[in-house]
């Protein structure tokens, strides 16, 4: 907006999913499936950095998801140093991201170096008070950086919203 930076998922076009928030958390193999397959192709194989972005609550309920025969959809990842997968893709906690609830934001899917930009104006300054704090024998510090982002290109991130099932 006008005071704070635009946030990833509130520019982000919405993929709608339905569930029940009491058994899955909302989702599903097919809420899932939807969303990855809602951005461009362009953006899933072409650079590598296409990941889900998830808050840790719709990490919970993701990680209840099983196949058919019982297999969890969730990868889990045996190597050090190599992010947990879902669906062949890797997956990044941001608690920040909305908790899971119905009409949430919690999931997104894209690459998010393509989608979103971060523009510095200035480099950021930092200013040092000697005098203003000298009575109580204290330095005083404050800094000051200019700087804005937004979502330059929809068709590289998505995220799921959830509407309750009827």
């Amino acid at each position: 907006g006008t005071a704070q930076p635009d946030g990833l998922f509130n520019l982000a076009a919405t993929v709608t999913g339905t569930g029940s928030l009491a058994g899955t958390g909302g989702f599903s193999y097919d809420n899932l499936v939807d969303l990855l397959e809602s951005v461009d192709d362009a953006y899933l194989s072409g650079f590598g950095n296409a990941r889900w972005m998830m808050h840790q609550t719709a990490r919970k309920a993701i990680r209840k998801l099983k196949d058919t025969q019982g297999r969890p959809l969730w990868e889990p990842s045996v190597q050090a140093g190599q992010p947990d997968q879902l669906l062949g893709y890797p997956i990044a906690i941001n608690n920040h991201c909305a908790t899971l609830a119905t009409s949430s934001k919690s999931l997104g899917f894209g690459d998010i170096r393509q989608a979103y930009v971060w523009r510095e104006v200035r480099a950021n300054e930092l200013v040092r008070l000697n005098e203003r704090y000298a009575d109580y024998l204290q330095t005083g510090f404050f800094a000051f950086g200019r700087m804005d982002a937004t979502m330059q290109n929809t068709a590289a991130f998505k995220v799921m919203q959830l509407t309750p099932t009827a």
